[in-house]
Formats: C-alpha cells, sequence, structure tokens
C-alpha cells in the first residue's frame, strides 16, 4: 500500500500547530503568574468589587446609589502591589469591579423594593435566585481552585436561570438576578479571605 507525502504533510502540520497552541496557552499562564496585564487587571477587578460592594451596601441603606465615586474609586489604587502587574491595568479592572461591586452591594440592600414595574415580588425573586446560583459556582470554583470570576456563566450565563413570565420585565430580573449572581459569589469569596 503505497501512502500519500499528503498525509505525512498534513498530520506535522497539525501536530505543530495543536503544539504552537499549547506553547501560546503557556506563556498566556507564565504572563499570569508572573505579574502581567491580565493578573493586574484581575487583582484590580477583586480589589475595586470588594470595595464597591461595602460601599454600595452603606449607599443602599441611606438609599443613595449616585454616591459611588469616592476617592478609592478615582485613584484606583487601594490594595494595588507591584507583583500584580502594570498599575493602569489594575486601575482599569478596579473601576470596573468597584462600579460591579457598588451595584450588587446596593442591590443586596435594595432587592426587596419595587421594580420598575411596580411588582414588589419580581425584584426579590431574581436576586435571591441569583445569589443563590452565586454562592454555588463560587463554592466550585474553590473547591477547583479557579481564579476569582463573579460574572454569571455556563448555564448561568444567560441571567434568567428561575424566570417566569408572572414575575414581570425580564430585563428587570436579568440585572437582579446579576446582582444576587455576583453578591452571592462575593460572599462566598469573602468569607475563605
Amino acid at each position: 500500500m503505497k501512502r500519500s507525502p499528503k498525509l505525512g504533510v498534513f498530520a506535522v502540520t497539525a501536530i505543530l500547530g495543536f503544539s504552537m497552541c499549547a506553547i501560546a496557552q503557556d506563556r498566556e499562564r507564565d504572563d499570569y503568574d508572573r505579574g502581567g496585564p491580565a493578573r493586574a487587571q484581575d487583582s484590580g477587578y477583586q480589589n475595586g468589587y470588594h470595595d464597591g460592594f461595602k460601599m454600595g451596601r452603606a449607599e443602599g441603606r441611606e438609599n443613595d446609589a449616585r454616591n459611588y465615586r469616592t476617592p478609592d474609586w478615582g485613584q484606583a489604587t487601594h490594595g494595588y502591589q507591584a507583583w500584580m502587574g502594570p498599575l493602569s491595568s489594575f486601575q482599569s479592572g478596579y473601576q470596573q469591579g468597584y462600579r460591579e461591586g457598588f451595584q450588587s452591594g446596593f442591590a443586596s440592600v435594595r432587592a426587596a423594593f419595587r421594580g420598575p414595574d411596580g411588582d414588589r415580588y419580581s425584584g426579590s425573586v431574581g436576586y435571591q435566585i441569583g445569589y443563590q446560583d452565586g454562592t454555588r459556582v463560587a463554592r466550585e470554583d474553590l473547591a477547583k481552585n479557579k481564579r476569582f470570576d463573579p460574572n454569571p456563566r455556563g448555564p448561568y450565563h444567560g441571567r434568567d436561570h428561575g424566570y417566569r413570565r408572572e414575575y414581570g420585565d425580564k430585563n428587570y430580573y436579568q440585572q437582579l438576578y446579576t446582582d444576587g449572581y455576583r453578591a452571592g459569589y462575593w460572599a462566598v469569596f469573602d468569607r475563605r479571605r
């Protein structure tokens, strides 16, 4: 049986292609471990989310959703260490995390209040289901030594888990679900620190 040289060339090309992908993934992981931009962004997000969540809860008790731009948010350096990576990446992650943490913290206190459709029940159900899902995923992530990632993903990516038409506006439900998910995820990670 005569083998085609094209098949051999294809096999070698495929092996080299897969090897290059593995090398690229290793370099990305090394960049993260050495404190590259990805690590700095992630560290900034975690610190910002934590600080924003605390401030959001405080402002939620005072019912003032406008007051999230504190000096910490503007400077975006709270918790920064040089080993994390570039300061600019940390600051970008911090501001995003702070904003999202503030919203989640605020919603954790104010979730029982009426939604835009006037239905008191729709607001609290979305938040509660999101909170439960967030705590479940955080426990799984901790058990598998995964990085902090408070964004709904996998089966929860649609942010509508548990939604029913009688709960009212789906977009509002998804917003509260996301806030609850992040608050629940953060609560589990915060207890482990």
